[in-house]
């Protein structure tokens, strides 16, 4: 890991050997949430400390929560009670995981400041709007802050927006602690559904029971506590998979300790990959995969949004043109996706053809980037480290610190896989 300004320069190479992908971002933020809000101690093991988690951990540490990083876990201490400050500011700096994830469950009638990057503050907050206006309760967007006031109130809540379940998780973290009950329902087909599985699943660890009476409807009891836990996070399938990909594209790699039954919806990788044609070996607690002539056909975004920037270097290699669809909120990340790695592509000299429904994505082999930025995206940066390392030059990346986001051991997990790199700032 590097610090600002760091722009590298990677070779072209196989990438053959061994890799343990670092733990589900996902699942810390989680897991983080739960310890903080149960009274007792938790142990959160197997962890990687991005600036996204780091944001997450100094939320609670600043409303009294004790966060201690000893050999390779979390110990976290907690009364139970969060410690309000008038007009508490919380810093989020570009992670729209704390953000989404914490503001019901820390709006109070002292009010509480958001404070994020203005690619942070701009993103869509559509679903806690309108619940703050029904309640009566104060969300106010100023330039460099979000202030929320009031109370969350226990009600029939109804969502139909599909532009983030982290709506949907950051009323499930909040709700359990209300006097009322509450219920929850969702559209039908709603869009990342699979994390709010994961936000379930990590809940009942730590004591709170969430009823799923069908298959888009959750009741929520009120009155209940969190329980302290000891959880060991899994490695993440949103940074495995940028490896994966790498390896069916260009390479040999056997990955250890990953959950190949996980509910994290960024699985559905190995799917892609084998019902492509690629060759997924199964053995235990490893997998190895293989590179192969992938034919790819149909890509559906809707459940796996993140995976966006690797999937169109992997449609840019397919022997058969490439299907995407369900794309749209690409648009609604760190940085405007879509239209970057439309970008990427036009830059590799794809043939892509595209409207308001559909992008069909042609084969180009031989492709060289020479320089290119990494467009201040975390996966951007890295789906084009993967392309890089298939390119027919070295490709020199800009600003490539910004992987410190989620992944800060990415460079050095891709240099021990045999890609040469070289620092160049």
């Amino acid at each position: 890991m590097r610090g600002d300004n760091m722009d590298v320069k990677i070779y072209p190479g196989k990438l053959n050997g061994d890799i343990t992908p670092p733990p589900s971002k996902s699942y810390l933020h989680r897991a983080i949430i739960c310890a903080s809000l149960a009274k007792g101690k938790s142990k959160i093991k197997n962890i990687l400390i991005g600036d996204d988690i780091q944001q997450t951990i100094e939320a609670f540490r600043s409303l009294g929560v004790s966060i201690d990083y000893i050999d390779n876990q979390l110990i976290i201490k907690s009364s139970g009670q969060l410690k309000f400050q008038d007009n508490h500011q919380i810093q989020c700096e570009e992670s729209g995981s704390t953000t989404r994830f914490l503001m019901p469950l820390l709006t109070n009638p002292n009010g509480v400041e958001f404070h994020g990057k203005p690619s942070l503050l701009k993103r869509p907050l559509d679903v806690y709007e309108k619940i703050y206006a029904d309640q009566n309760n104060e969300f106010v967007r100023f330039n460099d802050y979000i202030y929320l006031q009031g109370q969350l109130k226990a009600d029939q809540y109804v969502i139909n927006d599909d532009s983030s379940s982290q709506y949907i998780s950051g009323l499930l973290f909040a709700l359990p602690l209300l006097d009322a009950s509450s219920s929850l329902t969702i559209k039908k087909d709603f869009e990342s559904k699979k994390y709010i599985d994961m936000t379930i699943h990590m809940l009942s660890q730590f004591g709170i029971v969430i009823h799923q009476t069908n298959d888009n409807v959750y009741h929520i009891p009120g009155k209940q506590v969190y329980q302290p836990a000891d959880v060991y996070i899994e490695s993440d399938y949103s940074q495995a998979a940028f490896f994966m990909v790498g390896a069916a594209l260009n390479g040999h790699i056997n990955f250890h300790k990953i959950n190949k039954d996980s509910l994290q919806p960024d699985q559905a990788i190995l799917n892609i990959i084998e019902n492509a044609g690629g060759q997924v070996i199964y053995n235990k607690n490893q997998m190895t995969i293989k590179s192969h002539d992938l034919m790819i056909g149909q890509i559906d975004l809707s459940q796996t949004i993140d995976l966006g920037p690797i999937l169109f270097i992997l449609a840019s290699q397919s022997e058969k043109a490439t299907h995407v669809s369900k794309f749209h909120r690409l648009v609604y990340k760190e940085s405007n996706r879509l239209n970057n790695m439309l970008d990427v592509l036009k830059r590799m000299q794809v043939d892509v053809q595209s409207n308001d429904a559909l992008i069909v994505i042609g084969h180009q082999k031989d492709f060289s980037f020479n320089h290119i930025s990494s467009y201040d995206d975390h996966r951007i940066a890295m789906a084009l480290a993967i392309a890089a390392t298939m390119a027919q030059e070295p490709t020199v990346i800009h600003h490539m610190e910004v992987i410190n986001k989620s992944y800060p051991t990415f460079l050095n997990d891709l240099k021990n896989l045999g890609i040469k790199i070289e620092y160049i700032s």
